[in-house]
């Protein structure tokens, strides 16, 4: 962000930020990346119940083909298969680092996009509770960090901050790393910083925010004009979503200390022509994912990906050969904590007296479980209730390593 675009974007300077010190080798800290696909996933296009009798009966033309046919599905365990556009995504099934969960989500949903997408990033089922997102209060509650004041605690790339990250941590909210930085340069740009930092010379609140995050800004920028060449070989997708997460292991490189970090992908409504649509956005966030993990290698012991949607689609196909606002979902964990190889959770089946609402696949997993999982594990984090205060856990799954 250009520092005159900070100057006009409160969501922002109420989130000041700064570049940490180097990390120490003894404080390497555990990564949350977030996945957010907006619009509603098709969870039953995406991780596939090829041997379920419903399936191709409730979606005759959109259904993806079994293994062995043309464009057919990849086998993972004789039940479920992925996507052949999510095929470069296999070989971490195979390797035990990505694991699936299916019929997935948050129970007593909506079938609203704002309604659905505000509940899940909340983390609650409830209009009325905590207004703040549940990344930030995961942030809050868990074990002190190192103590370094400016360290970066959680990053989201996108216009503005997600509401799963607003709260009372301050986190940091990127377009991209190339769009950090002054403007105009040159001593054009050195009189604009002269001038900013003496509208912000007092010692007010509002004045110590503004003077850490202006001080910031040129490190930030900075990052993003030093040429970085992903590591092993790694080829990111030349895409909006590929781009954030280059920008995310250029981050990562700089030893800020990240904790946790939310990455929208958007155009998931695929309400016509899904077999038209859906291949491409497969392709994006396959290919994305691999390079990412092909880049972070070993630092992927400390990662841990994970994918989610408001909603799942419709079990049953519509008339514009699409689907409509549904229920359950599946998710995807990617990472060396993960105990991988599987696809969690319980299969309810697609018959018609096995499915929610007016055709959805039911809920059976609530997926504050399997997060909830995860900062207990990975984190340490025993009071799961600061961070889904409406929340009663089922058995875990046993998704999750312990640190």
């Amino acid at each position: 962000m250009r520092r005159r675009t900070f100057l006009k974007s409160p969501g922002l300077l109420a989130f000041p930020f700064a570049v940490a010190s180097p990390a120490r080798a003894d404080d390497e800290r555990e990564l949350l990346v977030c996945v957010f696909l907006r619009g509603g996933a098709d969870g039953l296009n995406i991780v596939v119940p090829f041997a379920d009798p419903g399936y191709y009966q409730l979606r005759p033309t959109i259904g993806v083909a079994t293994p062995g046919e043309p464009e057919g599905v990849v086998d993972l365990d004789g039940f479920f298969g992925l996507h052949p556009c999510l095929a470069p995504l296999n070989r971490h099934y195979v390797d035990g680092s990505l694991a699936l969960v299916h019929a997935t989500g948050l129970r007593g949903g909506s079938h609203s996009h704002f309604e659905a997408q505000d509940f899940m990033e909340r983390g609650i089922t409830e209009s009325t509770g905590d207004a703040d997102g549940w990344v930030n209060r995961f942030l809050a509650a868990a074990s002190p960090t190192a103590g370094d004041p400016d360290q970066i605690r959680g990053v989201s790339f996108g216009t503005a901050l997600p509401l799963s990250m607003r709260g009372g941590v301050e986190l940091l909210a990127l377009r991209s790393l190339d769009d950090v930085g002054l403007s105009p340069g040159g001593p054009r740009g050195q009189l604009l910083a002269q001038a900013l930092e003496a509208v912000y010379a007092a010692t007010t609140p509002l004045d110590a925010a503004a003077q850490q995050a202006l001080a910031s800004i040129e490190t930030i920028g900075a990052i993003g004009e030093t040429p970085r060449t992903p590591a092993n070989g790694a080829s990111y997708p030349n895409s909006t979503f590929g781009t954030r997460f280059s920008d995310l292991a250029a981050l990562i490189d700089a030893d800020v200390d990240l904790e946790a970090a939310w990455i929208d992908m958007h155009g998931w409504d695929d309400h016509a022509a899904e077999n038209a649509s859906l291949p491409a956005r497969l392709d994006d966030l396959a290919r994305t994912l691999d390079a990412f993990a092909t880049d972070m290698d070993g630092r992927m012991s400390r990662i841990t990906i994970a994918v989610l949607s408001e909603f799942g689609r419709r079990a049953y196909e519509n008339a514009s050969g699409g689907t409509d606002h549904g229920f359950g979902n599946a998710m995807m964990f990617l990472g060396g904590g993960v105990e991988g190889g599987r696809v969690y959770g319980n299969w309810p089946g697609l018959g018609g007296g096995e499915l929610a609402f007016h055709g959805d696949l039911p809920v059976t997993t609530d997926c504050r479980t399997v997060l909830s999982e995860y900062m207990r594990k990975r984190r340490g984090l025993a009071d799961i209730a600061a961070v889904f205060p409406d929340f009663v856990e089922d058995p875990e799954l046993g998704l999750f390593k312990n640190l």
